[in-house]
């Protein structure tokens, strides 16, 4: 059952990795962020014996802001290439589009050219 999943709260890790590397130049940010998202990712894949190797992220809120420049859909697609990616949304789905928090959020995920199966 995916409620047994462990879920790892990206937007807890990486605003700890925000909090600790304060000093960071605006742009070097993006940069910073992409690696330090790669070596989150990579040290918390586990290996299911059903499913393979995976990850299933919660509160990825914090890629949607502004300042850290990440376009979520490729950062997903990118990581999903290998394992495969569970993400537990708590925002609202209607058809292919995931928004963030509520349909009337400016940030939301168009999943209509990716391969996905919505749970509810």
């Amino acid at each position: 059952m995916l409620v047994d999943l462990p879920m790892f709260d990206l937007g807890y890790h990486l605003s700890m990795f925000l909090k600790e590397n304060d000093k960071l130049a605006n742009k070097d940010l993006p940069f910073f962020i992409q690696e330090e998202l790669t070596r989150l990712i990579n040290q918390n894949i586990i290996h299911h014996p059903d499913f393979g190797d995976y990850i299933c992220l919660s509160n990825i809120g914090i890629l949607f802001e502004r300042d850290l420049k990440v376009n979520v859909l490729q950062t997903l697609q990118r990581f999903s290439r290998n394992n495969l990616v569970i993400l537990y949304w708590e925002g609202e789905i209607r058809g292919n589009k995931l928004f963030f928090l509520s349909e009337n959020s400016k940030y939301s995920i168009d999943l209509s050219a990716t391969n996905h199966i919505i749970l509810s």
